[in-house]
């Protein structure tokens, strides 16, 4: 299915050199390049995928970690020191409050695939 079309390809390649650091597997890049062809997944549901993958649950990563992978993901570049202080503040806070570790990632997740950066990603790949 990854022969089909190679945009498709590149996005689900970027999201697992992205999220899990390393080059996909012929099985899993296949299954999310259907997904993404077929219409049942959208790019910011893929992405979601792999970054609240069970490999990267597992990495066990902290606050400062994951912030820096979506900044990697999302908007293609390295966090500035002010925003990523600022993401890890609200994380630590949301957590502090009683939230569990993923509903505050996904809230962060959620503000950053709606953001502009994140859209021009999905559209350089023609998504």
């Amino acid at each position: 299915a990854h022969e089909l079309n190679r945009n498709v390809t590149a996005f689900v390649e970027r999201c697992y050199r992205e999220a899990l650091s390393r080059e996909p597997d012929t099985a899993g890049l296949d299954n999310w390049c259907l997904a993404l062809l077929s219409g049942s997944l959208t790019p910011e549901r893929v992405a979601f995928g792999f970054v609240f993958s069970d490999e990267v649950t597992q990495k066990n990563l902290f606050n400062s970690q994951f912030m820096t992978m979506l900044y990697h993901m999302m908007m293609n570049r390295e966090p500035d020191l002010g925003g990523i202080m600022n993401w890890v503040y609200a994380l630590d806070v949301g957590e502090a409050a009683g939230r569990s570790r993923s509903e505050v990632r996904q809230e962060a997740y959620g503000l950053f695939a709606q953001s502009e950066e994140f859209q021009n990603i999905v559209a350089s790949f023609g998504l």
